[in-house]
């Protein structure tokens, strides 16, 4: 799969974020390979693309948390957010997550930048998933213990 074509967002200092492009033809590639499973995720009305881009922004709070040297556990002891929930912020599963406790752990990590990347990327879905809410509501962070 080539990732070749993508867009940087912001000041290059992050990751970049694939292309509508590139996530086009990783939709086609998923299709022809896996069809068992976009037929699922069409029954169950999942769109296989945005899947593709909630997969990324997951990914950036996971690489954020370990950056930070947090085990899932470490994190939840932390922020007193519960595992599960941490796990579902970093699977965004067909983006289907607790917002309040998004927000809150996005703030808890400081990735307000990342996720504001992924809205500016991907606006019409930060819109529609609420996930542009989570940067507007202001939520007051909570930084980790230093050990």
């Amino acid at each position: 799969m080539n990732h070749a074509r993508t867009r940087q967002i912001g000041d290059g200092a992050l990751a970049e974020l694939p292309s509508n492009r590139v996530i086009a033809a990783t939709v086609r590639y998923a299709r022809a390979e896996m069809p068992w499973l976009v037929e699922l995720m069409d029954r169950l009305g999942v769109s296989v693309a945005d899947s593709f881009r909630f997969q990324f922004l997951a990914e950036r709070l996971r690489n954020e948390r370990e950056r930070m040297g947090l085990t899932v556990k470490d994190a939840a002891i932390r922020s007193k957010i519960p595992q599960y929930r941490i796990n579902e912020a970093e699977t965004c599963a067909g983006g289907v997550v607790d917002l309040r406790f998004f927000a809150r752990y996005v703030a808890f990590l400081g990735a307000e930048a990342r996720v504001g990347e992924w809205c500016r990327a991907y606006p019409w879905l930060a819109r529609s998933s609420g996930v542009a809410g989570v940067l507007k509501q202001g939520t007051k962070p909570v930084r980790p213990a230093q050990s």
